[in-house]
């Protein structure tokens, strides 16, 4: 099976630690590949270590429009079963929608716990191309199906 894994950056938060260590636990038996929609950073060598390819788009922020073509064209030449997203990006979850394949999203907490109304529109009418939601406890499932309960059925909890 072919993953391909996107992340908005590979700083040291724990969306990315949890990347990290899912590649770690599956590199044998999954190969992987991960898109970085920002820059290098400083868990890019350990990801490095534990995944096929690691491509980065260099976004100037999260409205950079120039890049949506960008994603568009590597969502289409890329060769994958499923898509793992860890990012709540507005461009890339729009071009989401012009593919085919599964997608999982692991919502991670961050700005949909801070319940800016922009997030939740985001979160309700974006994420519709979403196969699977994972929430890492259940505290975030709970949010999450309050932030949009069209998507109860598809949520899995999977702790840290």
């Amino acid at each position: 099976m072919k993953v391909l894994h996107v992340i908005w950056d590979l700083g040291q938060g724990g969306a990315q630690r949890y990347l990290v260590d899912l590649l770690k636990e599956h590199q044998y038996d999954i190969h992987s590949r991960i898109l970085v929609l920002t820059e290098p950073g400083p868990l890019s060598t350990d990801a490095e270590k534990v995944c096929d390819r690691i491509d980065y788009l260099y976004m100037s922020g999260g409205k950079d429009f120039i890049s949506f073509i960008q994603i568009i064209r590597f969502l289409h030449a890329v060769e994958c079963s499923v898509i793992h997203s860890h990012s709540n990006n507005i461009l890339f979850n729009i071009a989401l929608h012009f593919q085919s394949r599964p997608v999982i999203y692991t919502e991670h907490g961050g700005r949909l716990l801070e319940g800016a109304l922009a997030d939740r529109s985001i979160y309700r009418f974006l994420y519709r191309p979403i196969t699977r939601f994972i929430a890492i406890s259940r505290y975030m499932g709970n949010v999450m199906q309050r932030q949009n309960p069209a998507i109860k059925d598809r949520i899995a909890i999977i702790y840290n």
